[in-house]
């Protein structure tokens, strides 16, 4: 596959933007009932933060195929799961829509698996040039569901400028990361941000440190947690990462009151320099360079153990296009799933602090771009932790878990016992 930066996109994209109401479509667009496959009509539900995206691969289709009109349909996260699982029960979901990989929420292929939603996509030739373990994500039973376009990691990124000035290295190995907190204290400034107060952030730095300590030597866990051969409570390295988020915490690695911040503020305070660095999802970093656009905001290795042998990094897709299995305008929507599959490089280009999941022949185009394909190129990326997990319940036991951490209203022990309490509710 070659990677062009310098394509045209010269078409506008009929987008609507709104909440995906269950059971309505615009006059003549169902994707069931009377509607046939004409090659003249595609519709789209998309999820809202990844829009740049998908517009910009979609003005792209638009000009290759002036005689195909497409409507794009986009949701919030919360929106877009609400509604889109009635929409496929009802029948009335758009030909290609948006979902995530492996499971953890509502919305995942695994979760949807059972009511015959998705149209089988292993024939195409882009699934054989995945790396291994997001062709298994993205599948069930071997059965490939998803185009996911983009990868990005759970890491913590920097402003280089506030690092160089203070004279200080962003830690790589464990042994460096309290001495970098305490340093940081020292010059009068705060050595990680923390959105505290999205009740999602605080799960960024404890993505990085169960990386190495959980599978920093493989993926086993996984497996022996569905066997009943571990449980998050007694496995060492969940103890150990989580134990190490409350090092943290009491070593004063982030500011005061780190509940009460919101995204806006502990972006400023990085983008300032009052903060050195941030633990976020890749996708984030756009926000950082919007606050200060001339900033150099670089992801940095972070490793949770001294240990070089079991470097890994939380990397892996968010999530993209499924087809609709029910929708009679199959071979219009594998058209534009093949144009998305050809055309990464337009969508990637418009979501900063990702890379394609799909690498070979791609040049990265800076520093972070090309700590990502070496991740992914050299086996150290492993999955998202809910992706593995069977429902998303985990996932919210653990987040309220580190709320817990954070205020000092909860211990490790508690957070893991919770994690397991909902792992074993059915």
């Amino acid at each position: 596959m070659q990677w062009n930066r310098k394509l045209t996109i010269g078409a506008a994209t009929l987008a609507a933007t709104g909440l995906l109401l269950a059971g309505c479509s615009a006059p003549g667009t169902e994707s069931g009932g009377g509607a046939t496959d004409d090659g003249t009509f595609l519709k789209i539900d998309w999820l809202a933060n990844e829009k740049a995206g998908i517009d910009a691969v979609v003005a792209a289709f638009q000009e290759a195929n002036p005689d195909i009109q497409v409507v794009v349909t986009t949701a919030d996260t919360a929106q877009y799961q609400a509604s889109i699982r009635t929409q496929l029960g009802t029948g009335t979901a758009a030909d290609v829509f948006y979902v995530w990989p492996g499971d953890g929420n509502t919305a995942a292929i695994r979760q949807l698996d059972g009511g015959d939603f998705m149209t089988d996509l292993s024939d195409q030739d882009w699934v054989s040039a995945y790396p291994d373990f997001i062709r298994e994500l993205v599948s069930i039973d071997g059965a490939a569901y998803i185009m996911a376009p983009l990868a990005t990691a759970f890491a913590p990124v920097y402003n280089q400028a506030a690092l160089d000035e203070a004279g200080l290295t962003a830690p790589t190995t464990w042994s460096d990361v309290i001495p970098f907190c305490e340093a940081a204290s020292a010059a009068g400034k705060v050595a990680y941000a923390l959105a505290g107060n999205n009740l999602y952030a605080g799960q960024a730095p404890y993505y990085a440190l169960v990386a190495d300590l959980v599978y920093g030597e493989g993926t086993e866990f996984d497996q022996e947690l569905l066997d009943g051969k571990t449980t998050f409570s007694d496995h060492e390295g969940y103890v150990e990462a989580t134990e190490k988020y409350v090092d943290m915490i009491d070593a004063g690695c982030f500011q005061p009151n780190a509940t009460g911040t919101p995204y806006d503020e502990s972006n400023r305070m990085v983008a300032q320099g009052e903060a050195f660095g941030q633990f976020l999802i890749g996708t984030r970093i756009a926000a950082l360079q919007a606050v200060a656009p001339d900033g150099e905001f670089r992801i940095h290795p972070f490793h949770s153990d001294d240990d070089e042998s079991t470097n890994a990094v939380t990397l892996s897709t968010q999530g993209g296009a499924a087809i609709y299995a029910k929708t009679p305008r199959q071979e219009t929507a594998k058209k534009f799933v093949q144009f998305l599959a050809d055309n990464i490089e337009l969508y990637q280009a418009a979501m900063p602090g990702t890379v394609p999941t799909i690498t070979e022949g791609y040049s990265p185009a800076d520093a972070n771009e090309e700590y990502l394909v070496a991740a992914l190129d050299e086996g150290h990326a492993v999955h998202y932790l809910n992706q593995m997990w069977p429902n998303a319940r985990i996932e919210s036991a653990m987040v309220n878990g580190i709320q817990g951490l954070l205020v000092g209203s909860a211990t490790p022990a508690d957070m893991l016992a919770s994690m397991q309490k909902e792992f074993d509710t059915k």
